[in-house]
C-alpha cells in the first residue's frame, strides 16, 4: 500500500513535558499492548500496519495509524522523522513473507530510514527461540545463542544486525526475547 501523507491526516499537537514520540512498528498483540500503554502515559503514538482493515481499531486506541510496508524506506524515514523512540514488534506477515523478508531484512530498512532522523532508541521484541535449548535447563540474556531452527537463526542475524547497525547510528537498540 502506498504512504499517505500523515503529517496532513494526522495534523500537529503540542508536546508536553514529559509527553514523546513513539512509533510501533508492526500492529500484533505485542504492538497492540505497548501501543496502548503508550497511550496511557500521555505519549504521541504512530503505529504501523499493513492493511487498511486495522486502521479504526488504532485510532479507537488513540493511537495515529500509518499504512506500510517496511520495505518502503521512504515512507518510513517521513514517518519516522520526529520520533524519539521506535518499538519494533513486527510479526510474520502471510504465507508470501519468509521470516528473512519480515525480520531481517525488515530490520535493515528500518536502519536505513532512521538514520537523521530524531530516534534515540530502538527497541525490537525477539524471541526465545534464539536460545535453542529444549532439554529444560534454564537461560537467561548470557545463554549461548544456538537456535536450532532456521527462524531462530534468522532472529539471531536480525539481533546482531539491528543491534550493530543502531551503535554506528548512534542509537540506543534493546532487544527483549519474548
Amino acid at each position: 500500500a502506498p504512504c499517505r501523507d500523515w503529517r496532513q491526516e494526522l495534523g500537529g499537537g503540542g508536546r508536553g513535558v514529559s509527553e514523546r514520540r513513539m512509533a510501533v512498528v508492526g500492529w500484533g498483540y505485542v504492538g497492540a499492548s505497548r501501543g496502548a500503554a503508550l497511550v496511557e502515559q500521555g505519549h504521541d503514538v504512530i503505529g504501523t500496519t499493513t492493511t487498511l482493515a486495522r486502521c479504526a481499531e488504532l485510532e479507537r486506541r488513540g493511537i495515529r495509524p500509518v499504512v506500510v510496508d517496511l520495505a518502503d524506506e521512504a515512507c518510513l524515514t517521513a514517518m519516522l522523522h520526529d520520533r524519539d523512540r521506535v518499538y519494533l514488534t513486527v510479526a510474520p506477515g502471510g504465507p508470501d513473507r519468509s521470516y528473512r523478508d519480515v525480520y531481517l531484512e525488515g530490520a535493515r530498512h528500518l536502519l536505513a530510514s532512521v538514520g537523521g532522523a530524531a530516534v534515540s532508541r530502538i527497541v525490537y521484541t525477539s524471541s526465545t527461540s534464539v536460545y535453542g535449548q529444549r532439554d529444560g535447563r534454564w537461560v537467561d540474556e548470557d545463554s549461548p545463542t544456538e537456535p536450532v531452527s532456521e527462524r531462530g537463526q534468522v532472529l539471531v542475524e536480525t539481533e546482531r544486525t539491528l543491534l550493530d547497525g543502531a551503535r554506528k547510528l548512534g542509537i540506543v537498540a534493546t532487544v527483549l526475547r519474548v
